[in-house]
């Protein structure tokens, strides 16, 4: 969090940076306002003037007494103060305190003092190269560097004067800088940022660096290629790349990373740079077996073979994975990667033309993967659409066991354009037959009637279900009449049903009803909803199905019935 322009005047005041991590934090003690706070408090009880303002300015004593987390303090100094600046384009807009108000002095004064005694919280710059070179003036030398430059918060100085690239050579010299997050979109400014910031002899720097966050969009290339090979990151954690950029040997990453628990590599195809090879991707998650997050896409996914046997990567603490690609390539990385099942969250999107090797890869891995040891208590919420050229299924846990871990799978494929008619459709279907259908107790599809029979009776313990552009035909959610389960209610759990974007035949809800009267005749009551873009209901119609169920809603889209019975 950035200090305040008041806070940054009085960092003259202050004795050098060096002195002042050894200072005593009792000054925000409660002995420094111990005797204030008492004489307002006699003039509270004697009742010796206004009683509200004496209250308020013994509760702001109190509060500047006590030792308030900075991250709380910086939120209520952001808020309060700089509103107005460049923080966010989505957040409402407020104007903060008066300056020279009370509470405007209150919330200076209390973060001054925090300021004054973690060093930390002046290790930022801005978010803007005009912030920058304000901001690098007031930092003192040696205290940890958080180098934050985003191009999306509207500053239009995109050049780097000579104090500021003194000011950034001198702190990669010093190896001050703890975090380098960068993002622009200009050809050339993060190249030339990051050449400041790379060695120029043997001498290893960026010990210090714990975090790296490159993001080059547009056309622009990012050049970090002399970085990463003369750096050295002891304590690098995350290490996040996206878009065109010009990479050292991936080995190099491997050797110079060993603690990460980020890894996220988003990078352009093609890339300027060669594409991973397996060994090459593999060896830099061996080199970090602590990884927690791994995303890949684009070029950061390596092709099948070519660079002979590659041994299987354990990564016991993984707790999230992201893939984006071919699926060839997504499944070069899983079938050789180990980690715990389920994770807390997986999401494959897989880009491809070849429906048959879909059916083949994906298939197998999610059954295998869905019928992982979960324990006995957990339910499953599971959405499966299929779209034109595009199929998503979602699993998530509802926990309810205390040894339980939540965990969210998400599979998105994309086919080509000429993909076979009805064959997302078929694969949507089979793809939620894998999951542990006993255990799904909530469903949002889109799936049509006659692809639901079978799941539906696998899945006996769905408590609400979400029919989208779903078709009101005769056997609405009923078994197939002259199948063997003519007389089994697929939905014995069910508690809330909802329709949206529903079709009628001939204008008739007629199928709705005759399954809520089915529903009725076994004693099953139910929430019932339409919503959406669903056909107006007339008065009469809406009445019969409010009274087959236990609670109904259903707003209004038409000003016209199309039944021209009810006149509304």
């Amino acid at each position: 969090m950035p200090p305040s322009p008041r806070a940054q005047a009085q960092h003259d005041k202050l004795p050098d940076f060096e002195d002042q991590s050894h200072a005593s934090p009792s000054i925000m003690g409660r002995e420094i306002n111990i005797e204030s706070i008492r004489v307002l408090e006699r003039q509270i009880e004697e009742s010796n003037g206004d009683a509200i303002e004496l209250k308020r300015a013994r509760n702001s004593l109190l509060n500047i007494s006590t030792l308030v987390p900075p991250e709380i303090l910086g939120d209520i100094f952001s808020w309060t103060l700089i509103r107005g600046t460049a923080f966010s384009y989505h957040a409402p807009r407020y104007d903060g305190f008066c300056k020279g108000s009370y509470n405007f002095l209150l919330v200076c004064h209390h973060w001054f003092e925090v300021a004054s005694h973690i060093p930390k919280l002046w290790s930022f710059w801005g978010n803007t190269l005009r912030q920058w070179k304000e901001g690098q003036r007031h930092h003192p030398r040696l205290a940890p560097l958080d180098l934050v430059l985003n191009g999306n918060m509207g500053g239009t100085d995109a050049s780097t004067d000579d104090t500021l690239r003194d000011a950034l050579r001198d702190r990669a010299s010093r190896d001050t800088i703890r975090q380098v997050h960068l993002l622009w979109h200009r050809q050339g400014l993060l190249s030339s940022i990051i050449s400041l910031l790379t060695p120029d002899g043997d001498e290893p720097q960026c010990r210090s660096i714990e975090s790296i966050d490159l993001r080059s969009l547009g056309d622009s290339v990012l050049v970090v290629s002399n970085f990463f090979s003369r750096a050295y990151f002891p304590k690098l954690r995350s290490l996040v790349l996206h878009g065109a950029l010009t990479l050292p040997p991936w080995d190099h990453i491997a050797q110079r990373t060993t603690l990460l628990t980020v890894l996220l590599l988003d990078i352009d195809n093609p890339s300027p740079s060669p594409t991973p090879t397996t060994r090459e991707l593999f060896s830099i998650l061996a080199s970090n077996p602590g990884l927690q997050l791994l995303s890949l896409s684009g070029s950061a996914l390596p092709e099948d073979g070519g660079d002979g046997f590659t041994p299987p990567v354990s990564l016991r603490r993984l707790q999230k994975i992201y893939l984006t690609g071919e699926l060839h390539r997504i499944f070069g990385v899983l079938e050789r990667l180990s980690f715990p099942r389920p994770l807390a969250r997986i999401e494959v999107t897989a880009i491809d033309s070849m429906a048959e090797d879909i059916s083949r890869t994906v298939g197998p891995y999610l059954k295998h993967y869905f019928q992982q040891d979960h324990k006995p208590q957990d339910t499953l919420s599971l959405t499966a659409y299929s779209l034109p050229n595009r199929l998503s299924i979602c699993v998530r846990t509802e926990v309810k066991a205390r040894n339980s871990v939540p965990f969210f799978a998400k599979f998105r494929v994309c086919l080509a354009p000429n993909a076979p008619r009805g064959f997302l459709a078929n694969l949507c279907h089979d793809f939620a037959s894998f999951t542990p259908q006993e255990r799904v107790y909530s469903l949002d599809t889109n799936l049509s009637s006659t692809q639901m029979e079978d799941l539906l009776l696998a899945m006996p313990n769905i408590e609400t279900l979400r029919l989208f552009n779903v078709v009101l035909s005769k056997g609405f959610l009923r078994p197939n009449p002259d199948g063997p389960h003519a007389k089994t209610n697929l939905l014995p759990s069910l508690r809330s049903l909802y329709l949206e974007d529903v079709v009628l035949i001939n204008d008739s809800w007629r199928p709705l009803k005759e399954y809520l009267v089915h529903l009725a005749s076994d004693g099953q009551a139910i929430y019932l909803n339409l919503e959406g873009g669903s056909p107006h209901i007339c008065r009469e119609v809406a009445k019969e199905l409010e009274g087959l169920v236990e609670d109904f809603s259903c707003p209004v889209y038409q000003l016209t019935c199309s039944m021209a019975i009810c006149g509304g």
